[in-house]
């Protein structure tokens, strides 16, 4: 009589009574009509530091009521990964599965197929969670501890099937400057790649950043972070322009060569004068400083391109390798079916087949 036909009988026969030693040593591990291993749900545990975090859309009520409808007609098609709990002899934690463990608990079901797997890392448990989107954060959080651990950013990117340059993306979460760390944690910007480049120009332009961040409906999408990018490039030029223009115009000099005292009151009153006129021009200069910042912020806030039916200039943005990139439309392709591509991140120039290549979004130059 097998272990399992015990837990469906409810009850023992005579005839079973040669089991119950067996069934003592192991009461609640049962194997099911597939040869596989059946754990009591009783027994197992949530990994509390589980690369998935609570608010991971995988477990939003609504996802988990689905996936445990599916198992309510079809059964726990895949068996979970538990390993070996720890702390609590006897009990089990899971590895891979918390999405079907809670599904299969929601429709009561008191067993679930499982393998059990005591050398599963945390890296393993984000590989196997790639079918079930994983937020940045989670991604960030788990390359962290890998790297701490002497982990290779170049080995972290080939086990996870990523490039370096994804790696260093999303590495970039687990240190952000104030403004943007709350950006991210309250949802205003989700795209690692968007926060990956605003940490950049934080570093040169931090107060335009801050003041992009409170502009009141702004969107961050890819486009968007273009504009601005395009917007600090210009107020960066304009500021080396009128740095080298204060160079070059000299204030004219004071005539000191007549000792008199009557040129000695001249030149005071033509000293007085000057200064006068350097204080007037200081006035100007920041009265002009002010208009240009307000010019500047007001530019700021408009940067959402206009309603217009067509482009002046249209700029098609794509990815490759993970990475964020537009195409150049002005350089010629070496064949057909290539296109010539530059990386957003680092600007470097390529060319790639257009079939590997991920159409993002078209946007205004």
């Amino acid at each position: 009589m097998s272990a399992s036909s015990v837990v469906m009988s409810g009850g023992l026969g005579l005839e079973g009574i040669g089991d119950i030693a067996g069934l003592l040593s192991e009461p609640t591990a049962n194997i099911d009509s597939d040869g596989r291993l059946l754990i009591s749900i009783d027994l197992i545990d949530e990994d509390p530091n589980q690369p998935r975090r609570k608010n991971n859309p995988g477990f939003s009520k609504a996802q988990i009521e689905e996936l445990a409808g599916l198992i309510q007609d079809r059964g726990v098609k895949k068996p979970i990964s538990v390993r070996n709990h720890p702390d609590v002899p006897g009990r089990y934690m899971i590895n891979d599965g918390a999405r079907r463990f809670r599904a299969s608990k929601l429709i009561g079901l008191t067993v679930i197929p499982a393998v059990i797997d005591n050398d599963f890392t945390k890296l393993d448990q984000l590989i196997a969670n790639t079918g079930v989107p994983n937020t940045p954060m989670e991604w960030a959080i788990i390359i962290g501890e890998a790297v701490q651990s002497g982990m290779k950013k170049g080995v972290i990117a080939k086990k996870l099937e990523k490039t370096n340059g994804w790696v260093t993306i999303h590495l970039a979460l687990l240190s952000l400057p104030k403004p943007l760390d709350d950006a991210y944690k309250n949802g205003r910007i989700t795209d690692a790649t968007i926060i990956y480049e605003l940490v950049k120009i934080y570093d040169s332009h931090p107060d335009e950043v801050e003041l992009w961040l409170k502009v009141e409906g702004q969107e961050f999408t890819r486009g968007q972070l273009a504009l601005f990018r395009e917007f600090i490039e210009e107020k960066t030029q304009k500021q080396k322009e009128e740095e080298i223009i204060s160079k070059v115009i000299v204030p004219p000099s004071v005539d000191h060569s007549d000792e008199s005292t009557s040129s000695l009151d001249n030149s005071r009153i033509s000293h007085d004068k000057a200064s006068s006129n350097i204080d007037d021009s200081k006035e100007v200069s920041e009265q002009q400083q002010g208009n240009n910042d307000i010019q500047g912020n007001h530019k700021l806030q408009s940067l959402k391109p206009a309603d217009s039916a067509k482009f002046k200039k249209a700029i098609i943005q794509v990815e490759y390798d993970g990475r964020p990139a537009r195409l150049l439309l002005d350089r010629r392709p070496s064949a057909s079916g290539y296109a010539w591509l530059k990386y957003g991140d680092d600007g470097e120039v390529f060319e790639a087949a257009l079939d590997s290549v991920r159409l993002i979004e078209l946007i205004e130059g």
